[in-house]
């Protein structure tokens, strides 16, 4: 197979040369040109001097890189760097790499270079139909992108390489005809006499294959002069190429000065394809001198760099599958820990849904218990009347009968007595009427304070801020044992938690009644009732009714929208 692989490295350079005007420029201009100037060091002055060592410092470039683009920058020079020491692998799997990230950012520039480098990479192995692949992908992109005239020449020199593996000779003629063409358009610079010597020699074998000899010559010669003083394993295949021409043209004597000049270029040279051609060619000219014992000699060397090429594509083909498959693996070990994530996710969201569906269904047992208590003692006011006692206390004080059926009425009007609602037990009202007794409460003194604590509780004495025991106990004329006595034993709770209850019933009222209520702030009805802050509200209304405020006012709110 005929190619040069520094002419395709150096192409590479070149376009990289090109192109960096068209680096973001949001990157700032100190860090692109540090970049720039270590990235084209590493390429030619330390690849030329070190290539280990350009292997180390182009990673590290590419672990500094800055953005996406000088990552493929980077990646692509690695993979030059690694394919000059023969590492087809590494090479091709860090040009896999950057094809992926250039896809991703959408660069076509650096998509169609990279495109090429893979092209001319397989078809070096002999992995033709994966290489004329990626030049059809970076053709494709090129049209799209504007059609750049260098670009385009390279391509037709890589389509006139897979028609030569063809031995469609005729054919590759067409492609390096468009390519010669195709580089006249492009302007003269550094690198572009090695695309024009390639070309013709390119063409000068396409025609000694065709047996057009003398064809073959001119071109072959006109690739020779081109290069000039330039030193490249180009000139070795074009030596390479006159010693073959010269053989069919049974010029022996000129035939072995070219070829032991070819000879000269493949002792400092890795190329496979420059390597092959010579020791065939020598073995042809050996044979046809009839020295047996050289044409032996680089017979057995053709075949082992045959075997050796047939080895490497091997080994990278395998590299390659490993390194696909050990993708595949970390993918399917993030794609398993993904789904396990989504299921736990899933199972959390639907224990929280479950949760919260429980939840509310507790807090709506409890708002509709609270509002049927509500409902069931909002006719009745704190009086602690005991009925069986009213009699006792009229008789006791000689009461008239009218004063008598108004103690009776005020009885039947509440129903039972604040004692049984709280539940109270017979050891418990007992207790009561000790410490009752221990206090000198007279009964009538007892029914007078409760008397006026529900007038009291009529005017919302509760609502007001500054409402503590001691002013309850003056305004009722009664002093502050004797009041928290008669709120412990009727109302089942001290003196806070009674003010609190009245002031969260007050509130829970006007949120029934005025749908205005429901829209305000929670501050605003803590300060409406007679709280002093938002959090003792809460605090109250969570003890009052086990519910916070904001509960329990969007179930008033689902109870008017069901209406």
């Amino acid at each position: 197979m005929i190619g040069t692989l520094l002419s395709r490295l150096l192409f590479f350079t070149l376009l990289t040369g090109i192109s960096i005007v068209q680096t973001v420029s949001a990157q700032p201009v100190d860090s692109k040109k540090k970049f720039d100037s270590i990235y084209y060091y590493i390429a030619t002055t330390l690849s030329a001097e070190n290539i280990q060592q350009a292997i180390v410092k182009a990673d590290s470039l590419k672990n500094h890189a800055s953005d996406s683009l000088q990552k493929v920058r980077s990646l692509m020079l690695l993979a030059t760097v690694h394919k000059r020491t023969g590492k087809y692998g590494d090479a091709l799997h860090h040009a896999v790499q950057a094809e992926k990230l250039a896809g991703t950012i959408d660069n076509k520039e650096w998509q169609i270079r990279v495109a090429g480098f893979l092209s001319t990479s397989f078809r070096e192995l002999g992995l033709t139909v994966e290489g004329k692949k990626y030049i059809d992908i970076a053709d494709k992109l090129n049209s799209v992108a504007g059609a750049s005239p260098l670009m385009n020449m390279f391509i037709q020199q890589e389509n006139a390489y897979y028609a030569i593996h063809k031995q469609n000779y005729t054919g590759a003629l067409v492609h390096i005809a468009q390519a010669v063409n195709l580089l006249s358009e492009t302007n003269s610079g550094p690198g572009i006499s090695i695309f024009s010597a390639t070309n013709y020699q390119l063409k000068g074998y396409c025609y000694m294959r065709l047996d057009s000899l003398a064809e073959a010559e001119v071109n072959l010669h006109k690739a020779l002069h081109l290069l000039d003083s330039q030193q490249s394993e180009l000139r070795g295949f074009i030596y390479q190429n006159l010693g073959e021409l010269s053989l069919k043209q049974n010029r022996n004597s000129l035939a072995i000065q070219y070829l032991d000049s070819a000879y000269r270029y493949i002792e400092t040279s890795d190329n496979f394809n420059l390597k092959k051609n010579t020791y065939r060619s020598l073995k042809d000219y050996y044979q046809a001198q009839g020295n047996n014992k050289k044409a032996m000699e680089f017979q057995t060397k053709y075949m082992e760099w045959v075997e050796a090429n047939t080895a490497l594509t091997k080994k990278v083909s395998n590299e390659l599958i490993q390194k696909f498959d050990y993708e595949l693996a970390v993918n399917a070990d993030k794609k398993r820990a993904l789904y396990y994530i989504c299921g736990a996710l899933i199972l959390s969201i639907v224990t929280i849904l479950i949760f919260s569906a429980r939840l509310r269904k507790q807090e709506r047992k409890k708002y509709v218990a609270y509002i049927e208590k509500l409902e069931t003692t909002k006719s009745k006011k704190s009086l602690a009347v005991v009925v069986s006692g009213m009699e006792e206390v009229q008789m006791e004080n000689n009461k008239t009968v009218y004063q008598k059926q108004k103690l009776r009425d005020i009885a039947n009007e509440h129903l039972e007595t604040d004692i049984q609602s709280t539940g109270s037990t017979l050891e418990e009202i007992q207790t009561d009427n000790d410490k009752r007794e221990g206090l000198g409460i007279a009964r009538e003194t007892e029914l007078r304070i409760l008397q006026g604590l529900l007038e009291m509780e009529q005017h919302t004495f509760y609502l007001q801020k500054e409402m503590t025991l001691a002013h309850l106990s003056a305004a009722l004329k009664t002093n502050a044992k004797y009041l928290s006595f008669i709120i412990n034993r009727h109302k089942g709770k001290d003196f806070s938690n009674y003010i609190n209850e009245l002031r969260i019933n007050y509130i829970i009222h006007k949120l029934q009644q005025d749908p205005a209520y429901l829209n305000f702030k929670i501050a605003h009805l803590s300060q409406h009732c007679g709280f002093s802050s938002h959090s003792k509200f809460t605090a109250a209304f969570k003890s009052v009714t086990g519910l916070a405020p904001s509960t329990f006012i969007n179930n008033i709110k689902k109870d008017n929208t069901s209406v």
